[in-house]
């Protein structure tokens, strides 16, 4: 009998243990008044939104004191200039994003490098990911681009080494929908 209480309390302490380290901190949905998409974001994402006759551009940005190591954003830009589609997302394979990277850590003191560069597909939809890490300290920066509805999306998460802000991370990146 002392044995299986014994069990259940490691049972006990063990999933314990697993939601407030390891797993994934809960997201909430969020839908874009721009574009229709909906994501999933960490509680009272802080929104901004510019709309003019030619262009459209709406930001929407998580970064809280608790986890000021993560930091998720949604971008969605439009315009009556040019129109977005795959062909866009093609042209994405063909940039210099090293030399980017190594300007943007020039000037920020950071030694970012690209991880991983290549298409994705995201619920039927063609996108492009990139995935940089920006140094030990600074954790991973990992971009998914689509375009959607004749705007192009950009969402963007960067964490430190933390598993749990990590799988929080591409919990995010996988959260998009579209309507």
């Amino acid at each position: 009998m002392t044995r299986l209480v014994f069990l259940l309390l490691v049972l006990a302490a063990s999933f314990f243990g697993y939601r407030h380290y390891l797993a994934p901190i809960p997201l909430e949905s969020h839908f874009l008044a721009s574009i229709p998409v909906k994501v999933r974001m960490l509680p009272e994402p802080n929104t901004a939104s510019r709309m003019t006759g030619q262009v459209s551009v709406e930001q929407v940005v998580n970064q809280k004191a608790e986890n000021r190591d993560m930091t998720l954003v949604v971008l969605a830009m439009g315009t009556a200039f040019d129109v977005f589609d795959d062909q866009d997302i093609n042209e994405l394979s063909l940039e210099d994003f090293d030399s980017i990277s190594r300007r943007f850590g020039t000037d920020y003191g950071i030694n970012a490098s690209i991880i991983r560069r290549g298409f994705i597909q995201h619920n039927g939809k063609k996108g492009y990911e990139l995935v940089i890490n920006l140094g030990a300290e600074k954790g991973e920066l990992v971009q998914h681009i689509y375009t959607h509805d004749n705007h192009l999306l950009l969402l963007m998460a960067s964490y430190a080494g933390n598993d749990r802000e990590k799988q929080t991370a591409l919990a995010f990146l996988d959260s998009v929908e579209f309507l």
